[in-house]
């Protein structure tokens, strides 16, 4: 199980690295639906490892929110250039 967990972790970074959410989206569900069905004897035998399933997958979800923010203040710079540059070519 630690095996699939692992293997899921990798490909969600790597969904999220080339940019392909829709796959991203659903590993990250098959993530949670694995841990989910995890039995609770299980659970406590890799309570560590699965703390470390989850710090990495918070650093992947934190990429994509910083990756997000980023695209947003992009735009928002186009659009103010797009603006400007409208104003200075009817002058």
């Amino acid at each position: 199980m630690q095996d699939k967990l692992e293997l899921l972790i990798e490909l969600l970074e790597g969904a999220i690295n080339s940019e392909d959410l829709e796959l991203a989206t659903k590993l990250d569900k098959q993530l949670l639906e694995n841990i989910q069905s995890m039995d609770k004897a299980l659970l406590n035998e890799n309570i560590v490892h699965l703390q470390s399933i989850v710090e990495r997958h918070r650093f992947i979800v934190n990429k994509v929110d910083f990756s997000k923010k980023q695209v947003h203040k992009n735009i928002t710079q186009f659009n103010k250039n797009q603006k400007n540059l409208k104003k200075y070519t009817h002058v």
